[in-house]
């Protein structure tokens, strides 16, 4: 049987689509949050998995107990996972909702080295290419290094993605010595 992380993924996707959608995602992480520490509580357990309560039941008890408001769309999300029988998958939920709204709000530091100053439409176009390629957000800051002759080096973090015509003119002459 498939484990909890399974079933949870597509809930949390479909949670984090609609409250990115409706910019809620802070009140339906709270939401999430909350349940998911519920339904650690052993009774609350039980009540999610007995089939002494109908599972329509099971969503209205734990959007009641919550303490925490019910985001718009909430009850309709709880009734789908209980109707489904996936209420137990609700820490699994919020941990992928978590990590969704991390890589959603990721944003990274570059540091763009090129041999001559750059247009600001190129760096644009720079930047936009880069955060399509990483899947991340950039905050760029530009440096002029005339020493790498052309191309581009970019640091992010402690990655470095040297395109630079100086390397590969350094490789072209170790190729060549050996």
């Amino acid at each position: 049987m498939a484990d909890a992380s399974t079933f949870a993924r597509p809930y949390a996707r479909a949670a984090f689509d609609y409250a990115n959608e409706h910019k809620a995602v802070g009140e339906w992480r709270r939401f999430l949050d909350r349940l998911a520490e519920l339904a650690t509580l052993a009774p609350v357990h039980d009540l999610v998995t007995t089939p002494a309560v109908s599972r329509e039941r099971r969503a209205e008890v734990l959007a009641g107990i919550a303490g925490v408001a019910v985001p718009r769309g909430g009850d309709n999300f709880l009734r789908l996972m209980a109707r489904n029988g996936r209420l137990e998958a609700l820490p699994a939920v919020a941990a992928e909702f978590g990590r969704l709204e991390a890589i959603a709000e990721a944003t990274v530091e570059a540091v763009i080295e090129t041999a001559v100053e750059l247009e600001p439409a190129a760096a644009d176009r720079l930047v936009a290419a880069l955060s399509k390629r990483l899947g991340r957000k950039l905050e760029a800051s530009f440096r002029v290094a005339p020493d790498i002759i052309g191309g581009v080096i970019v640091r992010l973090g402690d990655q470095v993605i040297d395109a630079s015509l100086a390397t590969r003119l350094t490789r072209l002459a170790r190729a060549m010595a050996a």
